[in-house]
């Protein structure tokens, strides 16, 4: 493997002044900089990361710290994926390096800053973390540079953002338009402001539209596609039961779909159902799923471009970003 010594012999200059080219230094003759970078491509030589770090205090990686929950893989599921795509965008426009801590190796608390404390990353893009944790207080305090995806952190840490809220009452809209006025909600698990959020909605929408809640109709679920099958079966233990039923997300709905399907029951005609997120699968289900689209890849470009300005400047107050939810209308929903 060529060492920099190799390289700088090579072109003829200096040890410090192929440093200065890897590092992208303003204080080098282009006629230089080309023969530097002509010898560290005959050498085939990579600058050590490390050692660039060291020196530089930067290592030019950004980490996505993504707390999942036991057998769940952020690679198999398409909400982080899609973040994770948009994030990538931005990475490979300011030739960063994007790594994935196994932040759920470390049990059921989670050190989201233990990467950035190893020096491993520059900065942090946590997807959905638990908001009340004492680490986002020590994000703050030590100026970390940090963005939160599809969560809002009550510390003013910048994030971005779905409106959950009113999503959800734009669902419950749509539904009292096709003649639903007996309305139920399977929810997700409270660790985050965005489930809190989207029952809030379910709520609010149905109070604007003067419809009674009927507490029996909202269920548990876990944003797992076997939760909504579970969902279902609970519902079949009530003797009057809900028209259409809304769902905190479309993995939730799929799942619900399935079995009511799977009991001899059909969608829409006897059960409408409405997913949130706008996977790609819940195009491709039978019916096909309406739901509310997250810009997910939108998501995760912005909230590294606003990183890369939090890098920059640590005591930048950039803005968070709330973007909207889009309607998906398919053939889970019926008109009655």
């Amino acid at each position: 493997m060529a060492t920099q010594r190799e390289v700088a012999k090579l072109a003829g200059v200096s040890f410090i002044t192929v440093s200065r080219v890897i590092n992208n230094r303003n204080n080098v003759k282009e006629e230089t900089r080309k023969r530097v970078l002509a010898a560290i491509k005959k050498l085939n030589y990579y600058p050590n990361s490390l050692a660039r770090g060291l020196n530089s205090n930067s290592v030019n990686t950004i980490a996505i710290i993504v707390p999942t929950r036991e057998g769940v893989s952020i690679h198999g599921t398409e909400f982080y994926n899609r973040i994770i795509e948009g994030a990538e965008q931005v990475c490979v426009k300011f030739k960063y390096d994007l790594i994935f801590p196994t932040a759920k190796a470390y049990g059921s608390v989670y050190d989201y800053l233990k990467t950035y404390y190893e020096r491993k990353a520059d900065g942090m893009l946590f997807i959905a973390p638990d908001t009340e944790s004492s680490q986002m207080d020590d994000v703050v305090e030590r100026k970390i540079p940090c963005v939160i995806v599809a969560g809002r952190p009550k510390q003013k840490i910048p994030f971005v953002d779905v409106n959950n809220f009113e999503g959800i009452v734009k669902a419950v809209d749509y539904l009292v338009r096709n003649g639903h006025s007996r309305i139920g909600f399977l929810k997700g698990i409270f660790d985050n402001q965005n489930a809190i959020d989207r029952l809030k909605g379910f709520r609010a929408g149905m109070l604007k539209n003067k419809l009674k809640i009927v507490e029996e109709w909202i269920l548990d679920g876990s944003y797992t596609e076997e939760s909504g099958k579970q969902a279902f079966g609970e519902l079949l233990k009530i003797e009057e039961r809900p028209t259409a039923i809304i769902c905190a997300n479309d993995a939730m709905a799929i799942g619900l779909c399935k079995e009511i399907r799977t009991l001899g029951f059909r969608v829409p005609e006897d059960f409408s159902v409405i997913g949130f997120d706008g996977i790609i699968q819940s195009a491709y289900t039978e019916p096909s799923l309406t739901t509310l689209r997250q810009p997910l890849v939108e998501m995760g470009r912005t909230a590294v471009e606003i990183l890369f300005e939090k890098m920059k400047d640590a005591s930048a107050k950039k803005e968070s970003v709330i973007l909207e939810a889009e309607l998906l209308k398919r053939e889970s929903v019926a008109r009655i």
